[in-house]
């Protein structure tokens, strides 16, 4: 399964993690959509990476790494956002080092 067959599959609003009759396979995992999100510059879901790093911070301190990482201004941005949103629900370590990927660039 690639990547980009994932994405087609999950945009078109499926996410059963079972294969379809044209092939595609979609991901069960939200984070993993939200790496492919990320990956292949897919803003028209941004939603659903800015909505999984509010309502999962435990795992989506590995998606604030793959904002940071990205060359796109606008993952950047989204990443400072989300922090903002809700650095006073993290726990201190985990804002710590949250704060640290995205301030500290």
């Amino acid at each position: 399964m690639n990547s980009l067959s994932t994405m087609s599959c999950v945009s078109r609003g499926c996410r059963c993690g079972r294969s379809h009759g044209d092939g595609l396979q979609c991901s069960s995992s939200p984070c993993r959509w939200c790496e492919l999100v990320i990956k292949h510059r897919y803003h028209a879901a941004r939603a659903d990476v800015e909505t999984f790093l509010r309502d999962d911070q435990a795992m989506g301190i590995y998606l604030y790494g793959e904002l940071m990482l990205s060359s796109s201004r606008k993952h950047k941005v989204l990443a400072r956002k989300c922090l903002s949103a809700v650095a006073n629900e993290m726990d201190a370590n985990s804002l710590l080092s949250v704060k640290k990927m995205v301030f500290d660039q």
